[in-house]
């Protein structure tokens, strides 16, 4: 076991592998479609234009929104990157953790340098960032290549471009903000319709920010209830391909690894360096490993605890 608690155990499969495993809606089999179905590829290997497979996939593709989601270390950069080598593409992080500057080793953003990346550093740690902003972004790479590519992420943002959201035109209320700031969970809670509050998964009901925009939204449709508020609609051509880990008593040291590397190439010089520019309590900060890791600064965790944590934040 290294300094960090981790056996070396569960290395990361390529994403070929995951791409046998765990595409769903479309499987190309002896160049047939077969729909719904998982399974792992026998010689998975690595996309190329003279596989078996290439021609039913561009065909596919083409003049198409393609979104790759899934959960965390499942390859969705990678496979999104083997498919731009391919095809002329521009790829969209869909990652709400990776729309701050300065915040690049914790939220993961670990594609290629000189890659241009859509979605990524668009506003300071201590700035606040919409999907509606966000969309504004990235709208140019809607539009400019064959294959535009979302790797989320973040669920709200690849709604936002794969079948719009009405609350994106919502603006916000700094008054309002500033007012539920102070007050508590409950209080919060007990500001929204009870069926809005029981919509909301169990996540969002225990996050301020959350609670705060959907209030936000009820108080702006209470008031404008005679405005229909339009969609902002990504392409109507939306092919989703979803990854996951193909094997599940394997994933935990999946991701264990992944948070080990992070911690290796830099994460805690990154915590501290944002620290000494910014509160800890910003919204920003509320990006799975930040708190761990600011806990271990301040001596409450040991190292292997702060593996444990983070890991265990981000298969939650």
């Amino acid at each position: 076991r290294d300094r960090w608690g981790c056996d070396g155990a569960g290395d990361r499969a390529g994403a070929g592998d995951r791409v046998g495993a765990a595409v769903h809606r479309h499987q190309a089999v002896d160049g047939r479609a077969r729909h719904g179905r998982r399974r792992r590829a026998d010689d998975p290997g690595q996309l190329q234009q003279n596989s078996q497979t290439w021609p039913y996939l561009y065909r596919l593709m083409m003049d198409k929104l393609l979104a790759i989601v899934g959960a965390t270390a499942t390859g969705k950069t990678s496979l999104a990157l083997q498919l731009s080598q391919l095809i002329p593409s521009s790829l969209i992080s869909a990652d709400s953790r990776q729309v701050y500057k300065s915040m690049d080793i914790v939220t993961g953003k670990d594609h290629p340098a000189g890659m241009k990346l859509w979605g990524i550093d668009l506003v300071e740690p201590d700035e606040d960032c919409s999907v509606a902003l966000w969309h504004d972004a990235i709208a140019p790479a809607l539009v400019t290549t064959d294959l535009p590519i979302v790797v989320g992420g973040t669920g709200l943002y690849v709604r936002a471009v794969t079948q719009g959201i009405y609350t994106v035109g919502i603006p916000p209320s700094p008054k309002l903000r500033r007012q539920l700031a102070a007050l508590s969970l409950k209080e919060l809670q007990a500001r929204l319709p009870k069926a809005k509050l029981d919509s909301m998964n169990q996540s969002d009901r225990a996050n301020p920010r959350r609670l705060i925009r959907a209030i936000e939204i009820n108080n702006y449709h209470t008031i404008h209830s005679d405005q229909t508020q339009a969609s902002r609609m990504g392409r109507p051509d939306v092919l989703i391909i979803g990854l996951r880990y193909y094997d599940d008593s394997n994933y935990g040291s999946v991701v264990r690894k992944r948070v080990v590397e992070r911690l290796e190439n830099g994460a805690i010089a990154e915590t501290t360096k944002l620290l000494a520019q910014y509160s800890p309590t910003i919204p920003s900060m509320s990006a799975l490993g930040y708190k761990p890791i600011i806990r271990f600064l301040h001596d409450e965790l040991t190292k292997i605890e702060l593996v444990d944590l983070w890991t265990r934040d981000e298969l939650a």
